[in-house]
């Protein structure tokens, strides 16, 4: 699946894919989508997203709380303003995924 395609997914339909998505594959996405909003350090990108999302542990909206903050946070402004939603669902997912494993002792 190409990021073009993610991008024209209603939401329901990405969410179900990203639930099936290996996590290598939904990382290449988001590195994709933020290399195109102007970030190339994906690792450093992700360490300040998941601190953000930390800080803002406690409050209710995270994930519109997340997309504010890529919107102010990211050097290219999109074209689509639903491009944000989409790649907070992923980092979200991501995040995610990776503290699942982190809880469960796997490394990879």
């Amino acid at each position: 699946m190409h990021s073009s395609e993610i991008l024209r997914m209603d939401e329901a339909t990405l969410v179900k894919a990203l639930k099936t998505m290996p996590l290598t594959e939904m990382e290449q996405h988001a590195r994709d989508l933020l290399k195109d909003l102007g970030q190339s350090n994906y690792g450093g990108f992700m360490k300040e997203a998941m601190q953000y999302l930390q800080e803002n542990a406690q409050q209710e909206g995270r994930f519109e709380a997340l997309q504010s903050w890529l919107r102010n946070t990211l050097p290219n402004q999109a074209v689509m303003s639903d491009i944000y939603a989409r790649l907070a669902t992923i980092i979200m997912m991501i995040i995610s995924r990776k503290l699942a494993k982190l809880s469960s002792g796997q490394n990879h």
